[in-house]
C-alpha cells in the first residue's frame, strides 16, 4: 500500500493491524493500490484537516472526520494506480469491499456506514475507518452497532453481570461498564486470576458518564458474580 505523505501519523497498534489486513487483502486480490490519505497529520505545512482528493490535489475532509482523525486512531482511504499515475476515489465496491466485510477482524469499523446516519450525524462515508480494538470491532459488526451505540450497548453490563463472549480468533473476553465516580477518582473492579494476578484488560472513557472495561480471559473462566473471582481496584481519574 502507499501513503500519500510522509506526514501521516497515527496509533501505533493502529498502523500494525491496518498493515495486517492490507497485506491479507492484497493475498486475496492481488490489487496493490491501497492509499492512505488521511490520519493524524502534525507536520507544520500540512493541516490536520485536510486529504487528497482523487486529482492528488488537497480538500478539506467533513467536521466528523477532523475530530475522529484527531484521535490517531482513524484512517482514510484512496486508490493509487501506478501504472497511469491516477488517484481514483476509493468506493468499497468490488474486490475492495473486502475491506470493509473483514475490517473488523483487524480491530477496525467503517466509521460512518450509510445506514447509521441519523445515529452518526453523517450521511456515510466508505472510505473512512477508525480502529476500535478486535473485541470491540467484532462486537460491532456482528450487532450492526454503530460507535455511538456501543457505549449504550454495553452499559446493559457490570462487573457482576458482564458481557461474556467467545470471539472468532478463540480469544474469550468479558467486558462491562463502570459508572464515572462523583469524586475525583473512579475505583475500576478487575478481575483476579488464581494467583492473585490481574488478567489482561483495556480500559477506555466513553467521553460522557463512565468507562468501558474490556478483560482478556483467554487463560481462565467467564466472570459470573463477585462471588466467584477476586478483584482488584484500578483507580483512574474521574474525568
Amino acid at each position: 500500500m502507499y501513503a500519500s505523505n510522509t506526514s501521516i501519523t497515527a496509533n501505533k497498534e493502529a498502523f500494525i493491524q491496518f498493515n495486517k489486513l492490507a497485506c491479507d487483502f492484497y493475498n486475496e486480490t492481488k490489487l496493490a493500490t491501497i492509499m492512505i490519505v488521511g490520519g493524524l497529520n502534525t507536520t507544520d505545512d500540512i493541516s490536520a484537516d485536510t486529504e487528497t482528493s482523487s486529482d492528488g490535489a488537497a480538500n478539506t475532509s467533513t467536521d466528523s472526520n477532523k475530530s475522529d482523525n484527531a484521535t490517531g486512531l482513524a484512517l482514510d482511504l484512496q486508490l493509487y494506480n501506478s501504472t497511469d499515475n491516477t488517484y481514483p476515489d476509493f468506493k468499497g465496491d468490488g474486490k475492495y469491499s473486502w475491506i470493509a466485510e473483514n475490517c473488523w477482524k483487524y480491530g477496525y469499523v467503517l466509521r460512518y456506514p450509510a445506514d447509521k446516519a441519523d445515529v452518526t450525524g453523517n450521511s456515510g462515508e466508505v472510505n473512512h475507518f477508525r480502529y476500535v480494538g478486535e473485541p470491540f470491532a467484532e462486537i460491532m459488526n456482528k450487532n450492526n452497532l454503530a460507535l455511538e451505540e456501543l457505549s449504550d450497548y454495553v452499559k446493559k453490563y457490570t462487573f457482576e453481570n458482564p458481557l461474556s463472549f467467545q470471539s472468532d480468533n478463540g480469544k474469550c473476553y468479558v467486558l462491562y461498564y463502570v459508572a464515572m465516580s462523583k469524586e475525583t477518582t473512579t475505583k475500576i473492579p478487575v478481575p483476579l486470576d488464581d494467583s492473585n494476578n490481574e488478567y489482561s484488560y483495556t480500559m477506555s472513557g466513553n467521553n460522557i458518564d463512565g468507562y468501558i472495561v474490556c478483560v482478556d480471559m483467554t487463560d481462565g473462566s467467564a466472570v459470573n458474580t463477585t462471588d466467584s473471582v477476586a478483584t482488584d481496584d484500578a483507580s483512574v481519574a474521574g474525568q
